[in-house]
């Protein structure tokens, strides 16, 4: 199976911009759609972390959301999938020889069930 097979989903990517300021000087923000039916997958993939204090290894289950590469996402955008809206964490560029081949974005949940 081709990679561009398994991008089985489509989501939306939002990205909060500032757009002014309001009446009290204060930083207005608006919710900007920066791209619409993105092809994407969402999984999980066991991590293994460290606690500094103890040095004891842990596993956790991160939820991970994929992207051909070239794609316009950012730490703090939000991301829907269906009727699931997730929060954009650390993006991870996974290269090729020559190019970047795919994202692998670490999402948290908002409203996610």
């Amino acid at each position: 199976m081709s990679f561009d097979a398994f991008l089985n989903q489509t989501c939306t990517i939002t990205r909060i911009t500032e757009s002014g300021s309001d009446r009290y000087n204060n930083a207005e923000v608006v919710p900007v759609v920066v791209g619409t039916a993105v092809r994407c997958r969402k999984t999980q993939k066991a991590m293994r972390i460290q606690d500094p204090r103890t040095a004891e290894w842990a596993f956790i289950h991160a939820d991970l959301v994929l992207f051909p590469g070239g794609t316009d996402v950012l730490p703090g955008d939000e991301l829907r999938i269906g009727s699931q809206v997730w929060k954009v964490g650390p993006v991870l560029k996974r290269q090729s020889m020559m190019d970047v081949h795919h994202l692998s974005v670490v999402v948290e949940a908002l409203n996610a069930s």
